[in-house]
């Protein structure tokens, strides 16, 4: 990726192919070769100084390989992108709910897609900051309706 930082469009978007890329490096170029444009724009409203979103972070970072967001910090002027890509690492990356899918089958939910949708849905409020325990996930159940009061 760096190699291709200073290529115009055409030359750029024919690199994978001109390099014959194998398999993962050709995955990471093609999912991730945005993400220094990408992270500008999601960023544009941070100013040096003003604190980053964490869920637009980590919505931005998940899943990022270790050397994309090398790649990243390099390719970006030191500021927001530089402070979003240390608190991903340092904290957002290794954020978990208390709960589990076990959890949720215990409380009498039906096993499914809606099991994905809570969890994701407790580890943004996690990454929020509105709720930081167990006890708390399970209020939060209870007061959306998805578990039984008590």
């Amino acid at each position: 990726m760096a190699l291709a930082d200073a290529l115009p469009p055409g030359p750029r978007a024919a690199f994978p192919d001109r390099l014959d890329l194998p398999g993962r490096l050709r995955q990471v170029w093609e999912r991730w070769d945005d993400l220094p444009a990408g992270a500008t724009r999601t960023l544009a409203g941070s100013v040096d100084g003003a604190e980053v979103d964490p869920l637009a972070v980590d919505r931005l970072l998940a899943g990022a390989p270790p050397e994309v967001l090398v790649h990243l910090m390099a390719a970006t002027d030191a500021g927001p992108a530089h402070r979003a890509v240390s608190l991903y690492l340092s904290h957002l990356a290794d954020v978990r709910t208390a709960l589990s899918g076990k959890d949720l089958k215990a409380l009498g939910l039906t096993p499914g897609p809606d099991y994905r949708k809570i969890l994701s849905t407790l580890r943004d409020l996690r990454i929020e900051g509105k709720v930081h325990s167990r006890e708390d996930e399970l209020a939060w159940l209870r007061r959306e309706g998805y578990a039984p009061e008590g």
